[in-house]
């Protein structure tokens, strides 16, 4: 969920049958005029992986932003086996949306999702927005740069002015954290 003021991301996991469905439903109703939920299910064919399908999460994250137009790009069969490090890939995607809508000015943002052969993703963002000849980064690209570097993943940035905004994101999909 994207709250004013703040991310916050909610996995809800458990047996079948035991209501998951029914209470992610519930927070969605009460949160829907403050929030946006994103919400899905496990891949069918991969039932011991808790939330392997993001790309719905990241779907519903990217549509209906007011004022900008997303282009989200996702590898077929997109999913992610750690939850810990699907998170990570949520929360930059949130960070790289927020930033955008709030300081580049810009109508387009072209986000793609690239797995770079079984061990690593990468996350490809650039924005039609108006860019600065010299980056401050603040607490949420300190934030992200924190979270991918937590798994050995790295952050690149590069911008100009007038020339929009270009970020890409390396996590390792396997490994020590």
């Amino acid at each position: 969920m994207i709250a004013q003021g703040g991310t916050e991301i909610v996995l809800i996991s458990g047996s079948a049958g035991v209501g998951k469905t029914a209470l992610a439903n519930q927070v969605a109703a009460l949160a829907a005029s403050r929030a946006l939920c994103a919400a899905g299910k496990p891949d069918q064919y991969r039932r011991d992986v808790p939330y392997a399908t993001i790309a719905q999460a990241l779907q519903s994250l990217t549509e209906g932003v007011p004022g900008l137009a997303i282009h989200l790009d996702l590898p077929p069969r997109f999913s992610v086996d750690d939850p810990k490090r699907a998170q990570v890939l949520l929360r930059c995607a949130q960070e790289i949306i927020t930033n955008t809508v709030r300081h580049a000015g810009a109508r387009n943002l072209w986000l793609r999702f690239e797995r770079n052969g079984e061990k690593q993703m990468a996350i490809h963002a650039r924005d039609d927005g108006r860019g600065v000849a010299h980056l401050k980064p603040g607490n949420g690209l300190a934030g992200m740069r924190e979270r991918l570097a937590q798994y050995g993943g790295r952050l690149d940035i590069v911008t100009g002015k007038d020339q929009g905004f270009a970020l890409d994101a390396w996590l390792p999909l396997e490994g020590a954290a």
